[in-house]
């Protein structure tokens, strides 16, 4: 994988034929600062094929890229996209029905997200907790299968149990730490609207299994 192959496997997850991008979103998902030429001239966002930037970035999964310099963004645009995207994405899982199911269709698709096989273990230093953990202990995270309560608020209670999920991976030793939220995504956007700010380097990851669809959250 290449050093912009982060860029390259969060496009290929997206059904829109257009994705708009600030710099911030982009150092997000790279897990590293763009380089000063990506922000200062246009020419670093040529699609070029001879360029391994690019290709590895976005013109390998089939889009191409516009930057507007003066608002510090890009567009993605990719107009076979939505034609595409359900060969692209394989074959479906069975629908997930309860929290057990949807931990298991998770550990196998975030095996696959990071090339990684994932267990259920504990992780050093969360003795009291069973995680979806690599072998080599460089990757750690957690299912969150919750929805909001029949007058559409989250209760405190809940969102205790993702404030300590957090807690417990920002603790964590690990390169790569996540939470994947399923049933409903209101749950994560809820929580990080009013917590989003504290999380330091957990990702955030919603999967609908009806669709095979994994979204990870982008927050300041």
């Amino acid at each position: 994988m290449g050093k912009y192959s982060n860029l390259g496997m969060y496009l290929g997850n997206q059904n829109e034929t257009r994705v708009q991008l600030n710099f911030s979103q982009i150092d997000e998902i790279l897990e590293f600062p763009l380089p000063p030429a990506a922000r200062n001239h246009p020419a670093w966002w040529t699609n070029d094929k001879d360029r391994t930037h690019a290709m590895d970035g976005w013109l390998g999964q089939g889009w191409k890229a516009k930057v507007d310099l003066e608002m510090q963004q890009v567009s993605f645009i990719n107009p076979e996209n939505i034609l595409h995207a359900k060969a692209r994405t394989g074959p479906i899982r069975s629908t997930t029905t309860d929290a057990h199911d949807f931990q298991n269709q998770v550990l196998d698709v975030m095996s696959g997200f990071y090339s990684k096989e994932l267990v259920t273990d504990q992780f050093p230093g969360i003795p009291t907790s069973i995680a979806m953990v690599s072998h080599d202990k460089e990757i750690v995270g957690y299912a969150q299968y919750i929805t909001m309560d029949n007058d559409k608020t989250l209760p405190t209670t809940k969102f205790s149990i993702i404030a300590e999920h957090v807690w417990l991976l920002e603790k964590a030793a690990a390169l790569h730490k996540f939470l994947v939220f399923g049933n409903d995504r209101r749950v994560p956007e809820e929580w990080l609207k009013k917590y989003g700010h504290l999380v330091y380097d957990v990702k955030f990851f919603f999967y609908s299994p009806e669709d095979d669809r994994l979204e990870r959250f982008i927050f300041e």
